[in-house]
């Protein structure tokens, strides 16, 4: 195995310190171990010597005691543990890898190796051999995300089935032992998944007229590109923050807006009547069309059990993006639950599909009351002009509200199903016709068959559409 990272002999002995610092002080996830007499503990494996086995236990402390005490299966697991970590110590620098991510694919990820460097402070530069990489469980590796002289387990050769071409085999490796010995009983077959760039819709509200709005964090989501639609104008947006608590981002734009009134000046009362302006986009998902309105009151004040989300009862347009929730004086009480509304590729013919997996229901909002204490708190708010000072009620919610187009890789897993097989054509219950242009012949799959002009089966040129 060629090295990929070229060092001095005095660096190497200490490399290979590190090496061995990196297996101990940075286990894997922790695992479930057994004793013969049923007993069971949580750990993550560090080392095995000889006889006597170390966990990390869950508080972070080494645990240490016999192999023996363990069923048999948990002892094979460590036997082979140790096994992954003395070939990571033997092979030295070369289990010691940088990487960049590529496309996630089945269980982990596509990335490319570092060039080897010619000393330690030259730039790494991503260009060399492709890896299959498998992360530990509950983490996952971002496209373009760099890593530098990590530690990783060898976990044998892959099939890379790309979506087009002749198969590949990829070394592939792990970022723990303990990955790495999940890895080895997973399938060797990897297949390449379809990826589409999607175009997802939904609302933003301005909270400063310096350019910042609030979404729903769930529209990022694998967000490639953002774009603010100011109506006559096309903003490209940044993410400038993201609040996993409260499920909203902060997108930051180069263009004046309308900030909204976000702070409610009476508290939210049970059965308090409301009304909502929500939005939607127009038949052709080119703009949106005039903010609707509906009555209701608020039914419950902790939805979900959740004390930043109320419920009400307004009835709601199932093909809204979204919208505000206010009482009658005009007070923004809400913001609804996004629904996004998803474009693939150009199909004009049915444009837009909900996206239910990241949306929730309209009758749900979230509370400004409970925005309002994080708003304050972020910088580029306070120091522009704040929605929470503004004294613009939002009468007309199209004049307030912003749509977003968001660029989403969407991901189609390619594994065959087991057992599943492809349909062939039933050639003798075919059926034929001559197109009304020449003798080109169709046969009762393709969409210019018209069973009105028969032919037989040896009748005319070819389609170009379907080969009949």
């Amino acid at each position: 195995m060629k090295h990929l990272i070229t060092l001095m002999p005095s660096c190497a002995s200490l490399l290979l310190v590190s090496l061995l610092t990196l297996i101990v002080v940075h286990p894997s996830f922790a695992r479930e171990w057994q004793s013969s007499d049923g007993k069971s503990l949580q750990g993550s494996f560090i080392k095995l010597n000889g006889d006597t086995l170390t966990l990390k236990g869950t508080d972070g402390q080494p645990i240490q005691f016999p192999l023996t005490v363990l069923k048999e299966e948990d002892q094979k697991y460590a036997r082979d543990a140790q096994t992954f970590v003395d070939a990571a110590v033997k092979a030295g620098a070369d289990s010691i890898r940088s990487f960049e991510a590529g496309q996630t694919c089945g269980e982990g990820t596509l990335c490319r190796l570092a060039l080897a460097r010619a000393k330690p402070t030259d730039p790494v530069m991503f260009a060399g051999a492709q890896i299959y990489l498998y992360p530990e469980p509950g983490t996952s590796l971002v496209k373009g995300t760099k890593v530098t002289d990590r530690l990783i387990f060898y976990t044998g050769e892959r099939s890379l089935h790309p979506l087009q071409g002749e198969v590949i085999k990829l070394q592939s490796y792990a970022t723990s032992v303990d990955r790495a010995m999940t890895a080895m009983s997973l399938p060797i077959d990897i297949y390449e998944p379809k990826v589409e760039i999607a175009e997802v819709r939904g609302l933003g509200y301005p909270i400063s007229e310096t350019g910042l709005v609030l979404v729903n964090a769930k529209l990022l989501i694998n967000a490639t590109d953002i774009m603010i639609d100011l109506g006559k104008d096309l903003q490209p947006g940044t993410v400038i923050a993201n609040n996993s608590d409260l499920g909203i981002a902060i997108v930051s734009c180069k263009a004046a807006v309308t900030a909204m009134h976000l702070a409610p000046r009476k508290p939210l009362v049970l059965g308090q009547p409301i009304v909502t302006l929500s939005l939607k986009l127009d038949p052709r998902g080119a703009s949106l069309v005039p903010a609707v309105s509906s009555k209701g009151t608020i039914t419950h004040l902790n939805a979900a059990s959740n004390p930043l989300y109320f419920e009400h009862d307004a009835p709601r347009d199932p093909k809204a993006l979204g919208g505000i929730v206010l009482s009658e004086k005009g007070d923004v009480l809400g913001i609804m639950a996004e629904l996004p509304q998803i474009k693939r590729g150009d199909t004009n013919r049915s444009p837009y599909i909900a996206d239910t997996s990241n949306a929730g229901p309209l009758n749900l909002a979230l509370r400004t009351d409970a925005l309002v204490p994080y708003l304050k708190s972020l910088p580029k708010v306070a120091a522009g002009r704040s929605a929470t000072e503004s004294d613009n009620l939002p009468g007309k919610l199209n004049n307030t509200v912003v749509s977003l187009r968001i660029g989403r890789e969407t991901f189609t897993d390619m594994t065959p199903k087991p057992g599943a097989k492809v349909a062939e054509p039933d050639v003798a219950q075919m059926r034929w016709s001559i197109g009304g242009v020449g003798r080109i012949r169709h046969n009762s799959t393709c969409a210019e068959f018209n069973p009105k002009r028969p032919c037989r089966a040896n009748a005319g040129n070819p389609c170009p559409k379907c080969g009949g």
